[in-house]
């Protein structure tokens, strides 16, 4: 009789190590390669960094172009400017000028 409850707890230990190990693993396996998972985050971490640099080019862009503008208004008018960009829409040149034309 003594056995037969030394059996059933020795099967009780033993099933239930087996479902702590199963959890683990399952557990374990989502910490890793789940949907919120360490691998995605190394990806997401990865998109970050991408995306970032992205925005600091364009910022860059953006400061340039808003630098030109400004020399464009009324107060701050660059003649420079204001000739470079006359010519270049209206395609005219001075007559002291030499034009030297691409195909």
């Amino acid at each position: 009789m003594l056995k037969k409850y030394i059996y059933r707890g020795f099967v009780r230990n033993i099933f239930a190590a087996f479902a702590c190990i199963g959890v683990l693993i399952y557990f374990g396996a989502h910490g890793i390669l789940g949907e919120r998972g360490w691998s995605h985050w190394s990806k997401l971490k990865t998109e970050v960094s991408f995306l970032q640099h992205k925005f600091d080019v364009n910022n860059n862009i953006i400061d340039s172009l808003e630098h030109r503008v400004s020399l464009l208004r009324d107060n701050s008018l660059d003649l420079d400017l204001l000739d470079e960009r006359a010519r270049q829409i209206l395609g005219v040149a001075g007559a002291n000028e030499i034009l030297v034309l691409r195909r």
